[in-house]
This record gives C-alpha cells, structure tokens and sequence, in this order.
C-alpha cells in the first residue's frame, strides 16, 4: 500500500496555501512560475560573470608561470655546427632544419651523412 506524502504548503513567493509534494516550495500559479523564471535568469547571469572573471584569472595565471626557455649550445646532428638549441628536443640548427623540410608537425630528415661521417671518424 503507498503512502501519498503530499501535504498543505504555503507558497515562498504569494503565501498562498497549496497541495503538492513536500520538497515543492513554491505553487504553480503563473506569477510565481515568472517570479522564479526572473530569478533563474538572474543566477545564470551572476554564474556566467563570476565564471568568465575565473577563467580570465587561469589565463593570467599560467602567463605569469610559464617556464621561460633557457638555450643551451649543442652541435648539429647533420652539419655538426654549434647552435643555440632550446632543448633535448631541438637538436637541428635552423638551416638543416629548412633544408629537410617538415610534414605536419613532425620534422622528416635523414642521418645518413650524420652516420656516414661517424664511421669516416672511426676508420
């Protein structure tokens, strides 16, 4: 046998009484429907300003903290000539670089001329 837990409430916005679950706090009349309308929009607004000021707040953040490139000076895999490399990562100099050309963001060249010269220097 179920038990109906709806009871007499008074409405939060015009005070007048109605039947409805307990958890409900407001009646359906139509005025109250645009009152609690308004005041939805009004969060949204409120919601949407203070989220935009956060995530203006996470963009000038991580401006602040990125890590600054610090060069190093290496020797070219392919021309062994020194350059300022900006990591592990860079171990081309810029012309070597131009010469083999890319292909969508990975860098295609060849070491044959980097192999052929090590095993010129160790005969």
């Amino acid at each position: 046998m179920t038990t109906h837990r709806h009871k007499w409430l008074i409405c939060a916005i015009c005070k007048k009484s109605f039947y409805a679950h307990p958890k409900s706090r407001n009646c359906k009349r139509p005025a109250c429907k645009e009152v609690i309308r308004l005041k939805n929009l009004a969060y949204a607004k409120k919601y949407n300003e203070t989220h935009k000021k956060q995530v203006r707040k996470q963009r000038n953040s991580i401006k602040k903290w990125h890590p600054k490139i610090i060069y190093t000076t290496i020797p070219c895999l392919k021309c062994h000539e020194n350059f300022k490399s900006e990591g592990i990562h860079n171990r081309l100099c810029d012309p070597c670089r131009r010469e083999n050309g890319y292909i969508g963001d990975e860098e295609v060249y060849s070491l044959s001329s980097v192999q052929k010269s090590a095993k010129v220097g160790q005969e």
